[in-house]
């Protein structure tokens, strides 16, 4: 199983979270102790001992892992029942905001099982080795554009380079992905540059063009943690030749495949699909509570309004729950 050798699951991410983000991490394992069936999972707690998916994480890892001969009653059953030990766990427990889980969970009903909120979310998985084949005829006419342009691409592990290519796509639209340059470097050189990997294409004047900085882990799935470009260098190619070459290194570097992490935003999910990747979905995790399911009523009050002409007290009675200022992260 892919899922227990993801890059979250190691040490130093794991110590690096715990100094960055002051929570605490904790180490959950079900089951057979050093065999199988086994459901291995991290939690991060906060000061108060609920459990919290530290900023700028993709996804809180799970895995699971049974006998490769094991029939599929028998893998169902040690399923439910190991999960549904770590759904009442996290239940009990409470969970602030949201938690993602990793795409390999492909059943969230444990969860379900003891109160917590469920939702679906998208991303795209580019299996690994990738054949450049399987890109759309644009994306192949960017790469020949930019090495005709005579951009080149290499792993510098430089974060300054990162961090030009990053602060220009912050301010272009308008997202803050809130890790300063000095904080990038703190995070390379703790976690190491094996698994934290920063890639750049350069033009052919020597400045960095568009960057990338991937999460790895032999044997698990890497994850697209930054992805940047600079602006004035958006219609050389480069974004997409730097791309395929990471996927080639990645391929070398034992990775099982590359995770572009997310598909939201329409325009960015159409950049990502011109790849080939298999779109799929991932689940995310809520508490109840009286704010958040104020919020969902709050949402549903406001979609009937629109789709069957609400009156208008009832539009301003929505306005006026005293929690309709919190909504719910909704599904991307």
């Amino acid at each position: 199983m892919t899922a227990s050798h993801s890059p979250l699951f190691l040490d130093v991410w794991l110590e690096y979270n715990r100094r960055r983000w002051k929570l605490r991490p904790e180490r959950v394992s079900l089951g057979q102790a050093g065999g199988t069936p086994r459901l291995d999972a991290v939690l991060y707690r906060g000061r108060g001992g609920r459990i919290e998916q530290p900023p700028r994480n993709v996804y809180l890892p799970v895995a699971f892992e049974t006998a490769p001969d094991t029939g599929a009653h028998r893998r169902y059953t040690q399923w439910t029942e190991l999960a549904s030990r770590l759904g009442e766990q996290m239940a009990a427990d409470g969970v602030r905001n949201t938690i993602n889980l990793v795409p390999e969970i492909g059943d969230i009903r444990p969860w379900t099982w003891h109160g917590l909120l469920a939702g679906v979310k998208y991303t795209f998985l580019q299996d690994l080795p990738y054949d450049l084949a399987q890109a759309s005829q644009s994306v192949r006419s960017r790469i020949k554009k930019a090495q005709k342009a005579g951009y080149t691409c290499r792993r510098s592990d430089s974060v300054a380079d990162v961090s030009a290519c990053l602060t220009e796509t912050q301010e272009r639209s308008g997202f803050d992905f809130d890790f300063p340059m000095d904080q990038l470097d703190e995070a390379q050189r703790f976690v190491g540059t094996e698994h934290f990997r920063c890639y750049t294409a350069y033009a052919p004047s020597g400045e960095p063009a568009a960057s990338y900085v991937v999460l790895h882990n032999p044997g698990g799935w890497a994850l697209a943690w930054i992805i940047s470009t600079r602006t004035k260098h958006l219609p050389s190619g480069a974004t997409q030749q730097l791309h395929h070459y990471i996927a080639q290194d990645l391929t070398d570097a034992g990775a099982a495949g590359f995770d572009l992490v997310g598909a939201g935003a329409e325009s960015i999910s159409a950049a990502k699909a011109g790849w080939g990747p298999r779109l799929v979905p991932y689940y995310f995790l809520q508490q109840y509570g009286a704010r958040r399911m104020g919020a969902y009523v709050y949402r549903g009050v406001q979609e009937m309004s629109g789709r069957f002409g609400a009156t208008a007290a009832l539009r301003r009675a929505a306005r006026a729950l005293p929690w309709q200022r919190e909504t719910p992260t909704r599904p991307t």
